[in-house]
C-alpha cells in the first residue's frame, strides 16, 4: 500500500516512509522528532483527526492538512517546526 500511497501523492518524488500502526508509536516517535525538521503524515482509510491536529499544534508542528476521499480515503499532513 505504500507505493501505491507515494505514487497517488507525488508521482516524481521519492519518500523514506516509517510505518506506524497505533497512536501512541506516533506520538511517541513525534515527541522526539527533531526541531528543525519538515515530515509528512499519510493517513490511510481515515479522515482527518481532530484529535491529532490538536496533538500536533500543542506539540509545536505547523502545517496544512489535505483530505483525499477516493475508495481508500488519505489524509496527508504536511509539517514543520
Amino acid at each position: 500500500m505504500a507505493s501505491e500511497v507515494v505514487q497517488y501523492l507525488q508521482l516524481n518524488r521519492q519518500f523514506k516512509m516509517k510505518g506506524m500502526t497505533s497512536s501512541n508509536e506516533l506520538a511517541s516517535y513525534l515527541e522526539n522528532y527533531p526541531q528543525n525538521g519538515s515530515l509528512g503524515i499519510v493517513l490511510v482509510g481515515s479522515e482527518p483527526l481532530e484529535n491529532l491536529t490538536s496533538f500536533l499544534k500543542d506539540a509545536g508542528f505547523e502545517g496544512g492538512m489535505s483530505y483525499f476521499p477516493s475508495r481508500t480515503p488519505l489524509t496527508l499532513y504536511q509539517l514543520h517546526r
